[in-house]
């Protein structure tokens, strides 16, 4: 069993439930477009974003704070690939290197942007 969040076509966290593997879309909640494993730490206000799940309200922030939470949410879940006892290669730990750079330069890189829409993330490198 896992834990995933459904949410709908505006990114609304619909409904949070356990879910066993391959069962996902048996379940699915009515008004719900899709599915991310995980749950978001705080319910109110949480929304999927570029595939991420967000805690909080995104739309009452600037662009630049949806960007570093999006950002802080991956750089975060790719902190194993650093460590000591990573099971990757010393190339593909600089790989991951590189794109968590690329993450944090993010906010630094956003002079055409308007809307979170216009922003792309850096793609992560393949284990």
């Amino acid at each position: 069993m896992r834990t995933i969040t459904w949410y709908n076509a505006d990114g609304d966290v619909v409904s949070i439930q356990n879910c066993a593997v391959g069962l996902e879309d048996v379940s699915q909640p009515e008004g719900a477009t899709g599915w991310i494993e995980g749950s978001p730490q705080q319910i109110r206000n949480a929304r999927v974003v570029d595939n991420e799940i967000i805690n909080g309200s995104i739309t009452e922030t600037g662009l630049d704070e949806q960007v570093r939470l999006i950002r802080n949410s991956r750089l975060t879940k790719s902190d194993w690939t650093q460590a000591a006892d990573s099971p990757l290669s010393e190339e593909k730990k600089t790989e991951w290197a590189n794109y968590r750079q690329q993450l944090r330069d993010m906010p630094n890189n956003l002079e055409d942007a308007t809307s979170i829409e216009d922003v792309t993330f850096p793609t992560p490198p393949s284990n």
